[in-house]
């Protein structure tokens, strides 16, 4: 199993949700979160980076952050329902 090295995105029901691995990938996924997506109504955000600074992504409206729980990946890294 590889550990991605860049954030991982996937969406489900009108929420995107979002690992981030390292403090580096903040800036990017900060920008994309800002500009809003018709594809969505909120963002939950986790992740080592995310639970190392957390403030970060703290004023972006509709974005919860915390730990994206019931989910685990693969050796090919599409998440997946815990005890699916």
């Amino acid at each position: 199993m590889m550990w991605p090295k860049k954030p991982t995105w996937w969406t489900e029901e009108g929420t995107v949700y979002v690992s981030v691995p390292f403090t580096w990938n903040l800036p990017s996924v900060a920008a994309q979160l800002r500009q809003r997506s018709f594809l969505y109504d909120r963002a939950v955000v986790g992740g080592p980076a995310v639970e190392l600074m957390p403030e970060y992504l703290a004023d972006i409206p509709n974005v919860e952050i915390g730990h994206i729980m019931g989910y685990y990946y693969q050796h090919r890294g599409k998440p997946l329902l815990a005890g699916m």
